[in-house]
């Protein structure tokens, strides 16, 4: 089953050869980005919204100096720093995922390493972990999957910001899997938002989804072990190709940052016009 092969991946010791200078990279981008979008419209609607779910550990971009008066739940917090750091569309790409890797992973990761008091080491490696499953991910349910309408950076994001989360909370194998089959009913995210707010919407719902997965599971709610792959799984229900699932050699050597502020198809043009 696809999902024991992730979990296992996703809690096993993170070796030598892991791209730790890529995530860096992928880890300042997505700072920049969200500290660059706090002040877009649909950043602050979301910290608007979201100061309703009461207080917590976790910090969103855009708030004040005092984490106690300004910190959100976790779930909460995610789902703002996910959507602000895709509000610009400046974040990282990965184009054999068709999608972004960070903007799903890194605001689930950092909200549960927050609020559990973690490491800065134990949020790197599992959320390097969780980005590196969204793009084997993404590369397992291929350009079908995309050209259907599905949007790839939420709906492979939502499984690798589960698995990070998973990590974070150590849970076992079992657990890990059971947060999997749970995020395959809750991960979502349509192409027809481009252009609105619904499109950096889809990253925090993906952060958020991830986030809850992961703590119902370790709450001990249970769901379906091939609900990815199964005859009515994600893969069969979403216009996934079902490719052979990356293993082995970590794709997110090829993470592109944007080296302009515009999306990656006009950088061509600009560095010939330079």
């Amino acid at each position: 089953m696809i999902a024991e092969r992730l979990a296992a991946f996703a809690l096993a010791p993170v070796g030598q050869t892991a791209p730790r200078d890529v995530f860096r990279l992928s880890l300042l981008d997505w700072a920049a980005c969200g500290i660059a979008g706090r002040g877009e419209p649909v950043a602050r609607a979301m910290r608007d919204w979201m100061r309703g779910e009461g207080r917590g550990a976790s910090t969103p971009f855009g708030s004040s100096a005092d984490r106690s008066a300004s910190g959100l739940p976790p779930r909460a917090a995610a789902l703002v720093n996910g959507a602000t750091s895709h509000a610009l569309d400046y974040d990282d790409t990965h184009f054999a995922h068709v999608g972004h890797p960070s903007v799903a992973v890194i605001p689930a990761a950092l909200a549960i390493a927050e609020a559990e008091r973690l490491d800065g080491a134990a949020f790197r490696d599992a959320a390097l972990v969780g980005m590196e499953t969204s793009v084997r991910v993404g590369v397992w349910l291929g350009r079908s999957h995309y050209e259907a309408g599905f949007h790839q950076t939420a709906t492979s994001g939502a499984f690798g910001a589960a698995l990070a989360c998973a990590r974070l909370l150590s849970l076992d194998e079992a657990r890990t899997v059971h947060a999997l089959g749970l995020a395959a009913s809750m991960a979502s995210g349509l192409r027809a938002q481009f252009g609105t707010m619904g499109k950096p919407l889809n990253a925090g719902i993906a952060a958020a989804a991830g986030l809850e997965a992961a703590r119902l599971a370790a709450a001990g709610v249970e769901g379906r072990k091939t609900a990815l792959d199964g005859p009515l799984g994600f893969c069969a229900t979403h216009s996934g190709e079902g490719a052979a699932l990356p293993e082995g050699e970590w794709l997110m050597e090829g993470v592109s940052h944007k080296l302009h502020a515009c999306c990656h198809g006009l950088h061509a043009m600009l560095e010939a016009l330079r």
